[in-house]
């Protein structure tokens, strides 16, 4: 009879030895390419030139700039926004305002339509005696009288 324990005993050993293996190859290969990289790095040394610092980075723009010219560009920017929220808020009204004037003659009609008469639409009835009703102050009389020492702006 075959102990389970002891064959995966010995596969889990095996496995455990190749990653072993593997890893000490890996580490083989990182020492030679380090050598490598350094080997590259003191020969380009040895062969460049000692060269001034680049003068190009005199012309690079200050801290200073930098701030100035990103505060300004999100100036710019807010303001290009600003502007386009209105001009779209303009467009919708417009819309609005135009839909309202294309619907109106429905309206009207569907006021004055044979059989309608007395008896308009709940929507219609609510919305009209709405309007019709002066605005009331939801305030008792006594939170509107004047109170000592308070003036009307």
């Amino acid at each position: 009879m075959i102990d389970t324990r002891v064959v995966s005993q010995e596969l889990q050993d095996k496995i455990l030895e190749q990653v072993r293996k593997g890893q000490e190859q890996f580490r083989k290969g990182q020492e030679t390419m380090a050598e490598a990289f350094k080997s590259w790095t003191a020969t380009a040394q040895s062969i460049a030139p000692q060269l001034p610092m680049p003068t190009w980075t005199a012309r690079l723009p200050k801290p200073e700039e930098l701030v100035a010219n990103a505060q300004e560009f999100a100036a710019q920017w807010l303001a290009a926004q600003r502007k386009s929220s209105e001009q779209l808020f303009a467009a919708q009204k417009k819309f609005a305002e135009e839909a309202l004037d294309a619907v109106k003659p429905l309206l009207a009609l569907a006021s004055t339509a044979p059989g309608t008469s007395g008896s308009k639409p709940a929507s219609h009835g609510a919305r009209a005696s709405h309007t019709a009703k002066p605005a009331q102050s939801a305030k008792p009389a006594s939170a509107t009288a004047k109170k000592p020492g308070t003036a009307k702006k």
